[in-house]
């Protein structure tokens, strides 16, 4: 969770995913995001990536080996506390959802954050309307469900029911940059819960971004 308490972000990597996996029994890790993106990094693309953690350790050891050129590397990032309660998050079934290719939705927000700081979503029927209204002046884009030969072309729009909520792009441009990993994105909307944007990484897990709406402003006199 971001500390404006205004996005969080949820990991889902099964155990089927990896090459060898154990846990003899629940835990929870707090890491420093920043530190260990850092130590992510030092990894070349036919590394093998190595996490191990102790019960009582205060840390989380990472290592790495390449079978090519025999080097090995290993690293201590420190635990934090965390709260990890207070960061769950409840099952919710969405009753509209916006599923396109994940290339179309980083360029719509690339585009849009050039222009304006907010875009309204609009879900009515099988058409979706993402509108700004920027200092330039307003612009729309309207989508409509299709099933287009080509995949990049593919929109597909459930709507039980009709929702309007706008959402801030600065927000909406760095979720869709995890866009390298599924070649579909959905976005499931209702008024009642925060925008949920849902990546499904292969046959491994998810990582999924939740934000809140930004609250209509009222206009000055």
């Amino acid at each position: 969770m971001d500390s404006a308490h205004v996005s969080l972000v949820s990991l889902k990597l099964n155990d089927s995913g990896f090459e060898e996996y154990r846990c003899d029994k629940n835990i929870t890790l707090g890491l420093n995001l920043i530190d260990f993106s850092k130590i992510l990094k030092m990894a070349k693309a036919d590394d093998i990536m190595i996490l191990k953690a102790e019960e009582d350790a205060p840390f989380l050891s990472i290592g790495y080996e390449n079978k090519k050129t025999l080097k090995t590397a290993e690293f201590q990032l420190n635990l934090l506390q965390l709260d990890a309660q207070a960061l769950g998050i409840p099952d919710q079934t969405y009753p509209t959802y916006i599923k396109m290719s994940s290339s179309e939705f980083v360029n719509l927000c690339r585009d849009f954050t050039q222009m304006a700081d907010s875009v309204k979503i609009e879900v009515e029927g099988d058409s979706a309307t993402f509108s700004i209204n920027g200092k330039s002046g307003p612009g729309k884009i309207t989508m409509k469900n299709n099933n287009a030969e080509k995949e990049e072309d593919q929109i597909s729009i459930v709507c039980n029911q009709s929702v309007a909520c706008s959402y801030g792009l600065q927000y909406l441009n760095s979720f869709a940059k995890a866009s390298s990993l599924s070649s579909v994105v959905t976005l499931n909307i209702s008024p009642k819960f925060p925008l949920m944007i849902e990546y499904n990484i292969e046959d491994i897990g998810f990582i999924k971004f939740y934000l809140a709406p930004k609250m209509d402003e009222e206009p000055s006199e």
